[in-house]
């Protein structure tokens, strides 16, 4: 795996962290707006600082399930497999803290500001982790996060890797080399590539 892969996915950490208290504020802004509390007249008392306490736990409790979840793992998915994982598991995070509520009394009874804030988090998450997308296929462009690659053959079907993977470089695979067979001195080159890139 390359060094800036494990940095941008230790980044994801902090960045969701910062995306769902963006989602706790901003959903608790929502409720006081003169705009629906002309709907719905707020009957608690809760002051934002007060509120950011409960919600500090509940968004820890919301990273670990989305690292249950598989979004920090370090191997690739597609990003229709990303997100969707960030739908379900914010919902499957929402569900856990309805729970909580249910049986505990020392969380704030509004559900309009619940479910603002599953609503805000998944979209503030998906659009994070759309940017960081884009971050790391920029710097595709200047060779940071491309994988070296060397093709072993020489036939129709080591053409079309080729041929494909410079094609698609947003991919981040670069063809290095093309040998026709694999022998003792192509061994000791790849071996040679390696250490070079450690």
């Amino acid at each position: 795996m390359k060094k800036s892969e494990l940095a941008f996915t230790l980044a994801l950490v902090p960045i969701d962290f910062f995306a769902l208290m963006a989602a706790g504020v901003s959903a608790f802004y929502l409720r006081f707006h003169p705009y629906f509390t002309s709907v719905r007249p707020v009957i608690f008392t809760l002051h934002l600082p007060e509120y950011l306490k409960i919600i500090f736990p509940i968004i820890l409790l919301w990273i670990v399930v989305y690292a249950i979840a598989g979004l920090y793992a370090t191997r690739r998915v597609s990003i229709a497999s990303e997100l969707s994982r960030v739908f379900l598991a914010s919902s499957t995070a929402m569900a856990l803290i309805f729970s909580i509520s249910f049986f505990s009394r020392t969380l704030f009874d509004s559900r309009f500001i619940a479910l603002a804030a599953w609503g805000l988090a998944i979209i503030f998450v998906c659009i994070a982790r759309l940017v960081i997308r884009g971050l790391q296929r920029s710097l595709l462009k200047f060779g940071v996060g491309v994988h070296r690659l060397v093709i072993i053959g020489d036939n129709q079907t080591a053409s079309a890797l080729i041929q494909g993977f410079e094609k698609k470089t947003r991919l981040g695979f670069r063809v290095v080399g093309n040998h026709k067979e694999f022998n003792k001195r192509v061994a000791e080159r790849l071996l040679e590539m390696k250490q070079k890139d450690e």
